[in-house]
């Protein structure tokens, strides 16, 4: 592929954006500007845990606890 050509119709990227830095951010949309087709889809998602994290503590203890 050459840089700059629009020759994809679709660019997903699954649960990458929120652990990379700003700058790796940044190159990543750089990256679909530059590859996706006018009216191309491009599928972004993140991971988080909102309602899971202030059970973390507990599942961190439930797999030590197995561990041993």
């Amino acid at each position: 592929m050459r840089g700059g050509d629009n020759n994809v119709d679709a660019i997903a990227a699954h649960g990458i954006i929120s652990w990379v830095s700003p700058q790796a951010q940044d190159a990543l949309v750089a990256i679909v500007r530059q590859r996706l087709q006018p009216n191309g889809l491009f599928y972004l998602s993140y991971n988080c845990m909102p309602g899971w994290a202030a059970l973390q503590p507990i599942k961190q203890f439930l797999l030590e606890g197995q561990a041993a």
